[in-house]
Order: C-alpha cells, then structure tokens, then sequence
C-alpha cells in the first residue's frame, strides 16, 4: 500500500493535467474569432479557396499562428485537421502539415509536419526541394513544446517555433518584413515503420495568395483559456480517478 503523500502527489499530478488540457475544435476557433494578434487560415477540401470556413467553422484544415507570452521568444502554431480516409472509409495513418515560403509554389520550404499512425503521434521536420522532394530534418531543436491527437477523425497538432531557425542552410525569420507565404497540406502514408508522407494530391492542399505571415501579423497574444465549466468538468474527472486509484492502491 502506498503512502497518503504518495496518493497526493498523483492526485495533484492529474489535476495538473485536468486544467493543462490542449486544443479542441471549439477552442481553435474561439482563438481564431478573437481577432487580437492571430493569424489563422484554412481551407476546405476540393475547395481551396472557396467560402471562408473560418467564419463558419466548417474547415477541413487550419492553423492558427501567434506570438504566446507564455513561451518567451516563440511563435506557436495550432494545426487542426481530417486526413482522407481509406476507399473502405477506415483511417490507416495520415499527416497533416504547415509549410513557409516565399512563394505560393512547393520548393525551398520548410515544413512541419504532424502524423498519427498505429494509435502513435508525431511530429516531424522536413524542406520542400520541390514539388516532389522532401527530406526530413535531424535537427528538430527549433520546434518545442510539441502535443499532437487523434480523435473524432480530427489530428490536432500544437507546437512552438522559434522566431529565427536555419533550415538547410537557409535562414527562416517568422518577423521578416518581407513575410512568407502560408502551404497546408494533408494526406496518408506510406506503410513503412518511417512514416513516409504520400503526395497531397489536389484538393487537399492550398497556399496562402500574399505572405501573411510576417513582422505584422505576429504580435504577441493570450490565447484563450478553457471556460470554467470546461475545467470544473476535466477536473472532476480526473479528481474521481485519482480518488479511486488512491483506494486501489
């Protein structure tokens, strides 16, 4: 039998967790309709550039892009996203990516991809040589903070970037004044123990039309916190757990 000091420190270890909760659905775009510092652009699928699904909350993918006070000196993205399902309906591995660019073509971007497989999430670096060149990175030391989930046929993906990275030799500056254009993109994998991406293929990509991303558009922002409601209800949860696991043991 454990000791009650022990009982407490997983309790207190689960309520932390209830009130650390990332990003849904419902919160993404209340980040988005807070129009206080944050950049946010999506699409909806086959249709790139049509309606606003921002505004009506209906997008098949979407980042959401500020500067968070809580992470000093880095620039946090939120992805949200529902990869394409096998011809059987059934969901075997997918990604969903953002990439930077100075231009609205692929070729010469670095890229940040989220992958789920096998109930197992990820998240990888990669530069765009071209239209069908990717290489991963190594070095992953400029992306922290990283969270990614699968539920609802929904990945989420929440990570920090430093303001200045090299990528390739390549410098990215996320407060440049000539800014960099915004890629979304999403697919499945290969089977293969590396998660190799498969093409996009069209429909499920888009790029921003201007480089939004720039000097202007990263200011520094407190995203949105959970409701009250929503923590008391996480909380109590996680409170009942850590009750009945301090019973057991």
């Amino acid at each position: 039998m454990f000791s009650f000091q022990f009982q407490l420190i997983l309790y207190n270890i689960l309520l932390l967790k209830a009130v650390t909760c990332q990003f849904s659905e419902t919160t993404f775009y209340k980040t988005c309709g807070s129009r206080s510092g944050v950049l946010c652009f999506g699409m909806k699928t086959f249709d790139p550039l049509g309606d606003d699904c921002l505004i009506n909350k209906n997008c098949n993918l979407a980042v959401s892009i500020f500067e968070d006070p809580r992470h000093d000196g880095k620039v946090r993205f939120q992805l949200m996203g529902m990869p394409p399902m096998d011809t059987s309906g059934n969901f075997k591995g997918g990604y969903i990516a953002v990439g930077l660019s100075q231009d609205d073509q692929m070729g010469q971007d670095s890229v940040v991809e989220c992958v789920t497989s096998d109930q197992k999430s990820r998240i990888y670096t990669s530069w765009n040589f071209g239209r069908n060149s990717n290489k991963r990175q190594e070095d992953m030391s400029y992306i922290k903070n990283q969270w990614v989930s699968f539920k609802n046929k929904t990945i989420f993906c929440d990570f920090t970037r430093d303001v200045k990275s090299k990528v390739e030799g390549n410098t990215i500056n996320l407060k440049s004044n000539n800014g960099y254009y915004i890629l979304l993109a999403m697919g499945n994998l290969k089977i293969s123990k590396f998660d190799e991406i498969l093409n996009h293929g069209w429909g499920n990509g888009v790029a921003s039309p201007t480089p939004i991303l720039n000097s202007k558009t990263i200011v520094l922002h407190n995203p949105p916190r959970y409701s009250k409601s929503e923590n008391l209800k996480f909380s109590t949860i996680f409170i009942f757990v850590g009750f009945i696991l301090g019973v057991i043991v």
